[in-house]
């Protein structure tokens, strides 16, 4: 009882086949492939729907193959390629990981450099840097403002 979508526009894949299992119980699975691979769709769909909507790849070429295996109750399977589906959205963390010429670090970073890059720097230095003297608060004893009697002051 909801939508999924699986998209595998820019998965770096390692072999020449890549099985997916779907399975659709009254919603939609909907999987986005670069146009041009061969997808192999198979399973069964009841009072629902399976269809594969990819451009095929020139003859000859050697091209990866994505095997689905569907199972819909009340719903959809839909493999389809890059060209009938959305353009990838990117949040502001793939901006900022990606650079672009004449943009500036963000203050404090050196270009180049991640959160990530800037945390470890600054938990070694903590770690290297010997501890300073810090001036502690006098110990003594904690009266509220009211004091114990009710009047103002300790």
């Amino acid at each position: 009882m909801g939508d999924v979508l699986l998209d595998l526009r820019e998965a770096e894949v390692r072999t020449n086949v890549i099985d997916v299992t779907a399975v659709s119980v009254m919603g939609d699975v909907k999987i986005i492939v670069p146009d041009g691979v061969d997808v192999d769709l198979d399973g069964m769909a009841i009072m629902g729907d399976k269809k594969v909507d990819v451009m095929e790849a020139a003859p000859g070429m050697n091209v990866p193959v994505v095997r689905v295996h569907a199972y819909a109750v009340h719903g959809d399977v839909k493999v389809i390629g890059d060209s009938r589906a959305k353009p990838i959205k990117r949040g502001w963390s793939a901006m900022a990981r990606a650079p672009r010429a004449g943009r500036r670090a963000p203050v404090g970073r050196a270009p180049g450099s991640s959160a990530a890059t800037d945390r470890a720097r600054l938990t070694e230095a903590r770690l290297t840097e010997p501890d300073r003297a810090r001036p502690s608060a006098p110990m003594g004893p904690c009266v509220r403002p009211g004091g114990r009697d009710g009047r103002r002051g300790p």
